[in-house]
């Protein structure tokens, strides 16, 4: 008798469960809510894909899929990959194209990409690009801006000027596209393409006498403390017509003086010897003047000798040619150094003031030696120029015996 009362509460429940969907067939979802807490309690229910439509079921998967399916290390590896092959960011348009494809519509694409901005996952380029760039990191979007180097929105008229354009493409012809092609550039050299300079100049001073040195050392310098090395020197700095000058001042009368200047190196005009030496015995003047009167409170002049002395020696420098250069090979280029005889060459990616080069450097050239002294004066540019000649005749015999 048991177990025929517990068969009907059995099939009491299941007929009342069939009742209750037919009498609110209308209202799906409720029925499925109340199918489903049934099925919970009996096995003999039917299951929740057997009460609710088919078509219903597969709009709650389409509505359960959310941009974070695209996860961060994909979507930034597409972005890396878009860059590596093409110098630009990942777009909306990208993800429908078979290589990259991450969705199946426009405003899928689009909200992907937001998503992953938004949590911080992609970085977007400046200017705002036409459709809109999306980079995996900054230097990615910042090399890109500069590759472009024009803007990419569209003009008001929709119309782009051609004389820019054309100006842009034979730019563009000019820049390096790897470090055999900037060698290249920088041995010819017929139209100015190669801005030549020097920067880490080293100018050294001797004092008069051993009096000056020390009176120079220990009283007029007294409240500058001695570096710790054994030489024992006091340092000076200051910036002077944009270039950082630094001091070495030794207890034995000895003044090195260091010109860096490695960001914007001193302009060599190879056409002018004499506004070469105008330029350079201008800024030394100015160095001359802030070592007397600033630091060494020197105002008669009478300790620290003129720059047309023999007192003042132009020791070395380093030669140097900037190649305006594409992203992608700036992007991808290593640090170079070759020893070729007694020359160091150094080659290196540069960036200043927003724009891309290599810079090929002969390090360490040598202006005044034991025997040679290379003073101040108004022959001081066509040394420097002839300078810059021998060692472009040197990097065109590298070039040729290495192959570069």
């Amino acid at each position: 008798m048991l177990r025929d009362r517990f068969s009907s509460e059995l099939n009491f429940a299941n007929k009342s469960y069939e009742a209750e969907y037919k009498a609110n067939n209308q209202n799906q979802a409720y029925v499925a809510e109340t199918g489903n807490n049934h099925s919970k309690s009996f096995s003999i229910l039917p299951d929740l894909k057997s009460v609710l439509p088919q078509q219903n079921i597969q709009l709650v998967k389409a509505s359960s899929v959310h941009s974070s399916a695209v996860t961060a290390v994909d979507i930034q590896t597409l972005a890396a990959e878009k860059f590596q092959s093409t110098g630009k960011g990942l777009t909306y348009k990208d993800l429908l194209r078979p290589q990259y494809r991450r969705a199946d519509s426009s405003k899928r694409a689009q909200r992907i990409l937001k998503y992953h901005k938004n949590r911080g996952n992609l970085i977007t380029n400046t200017p705002i690009s036409i459709p809109q760039e999306y980079f995996c990191n900054k230097e990615h979007a910042r090399l890109s801006a500069l590759y472009n180097e024009r803007s990419i929105l569209p003009q008001p008229s929709g119309l782009t000027s051609s004389k820019a354009d054309h100006e842009n493409a034979i730019a563009e012809r000019k820049k390096a596209e790897n470090l055999g092609h900037a060698v290249v550039l920088a041995v010819s050299d017929a139209d100015g393409v190669a801005p030549t300079g020097m920067h880490n100049v080293h100018i050294h001073v001797t004092l008069p006498s051993p009096a000056y040195a020390k009176e120079v050392y220990e009283e007029r310098l007294h409240y500058i403390k001695p570096q710790n090395t054994k030489q024992r020197a006091k340092k000076l700095e200051a910036k002077m017509d944009n270039y950082r000058v630094r001091c070495l001042v030794y207890p034995h009368g000895k003044i090195i003086i260091t010109i860096p200047c490695t960001e914007k190196p001193f302009p060599i005009n190879l056409d002018s010897p004499e506004q070469t030496s105008i330029e350079f015995i201008a800024l030394v003047a100015a160095i001359r003047h802030q070592l007397t009167t600033n630091w060494l409170s020197d105002s008669r002049g009478i300790i620290v000798p003129p720059i047309q002395s023999d007192a003042w020696r132009f020791v070395h420098a380093d030669l140097n040619w900037d190649i305006p250069t594409t992203a992608l090979n700036f992007l991808d280029m290593c640090d170079v150094q070759i020893t070729h005889f007694n020359d160091v060459w150094r080659f290196y990616k540069k960036q200043i003031d927003n724009h891309l080069y290599v810079r090929i450097e002969q390090g360490t050239h040598q202006f005044s030696n034991a025997l040679t002294t290379v003073s101040f004066n108004e022959s001081i540019g066509a040394t420097i120029i002839a300078a810059v000649k021998e060692a472009r005749d040197k990097l065109r015999v590298m070039k040729e015996g290495a192959a570069l």
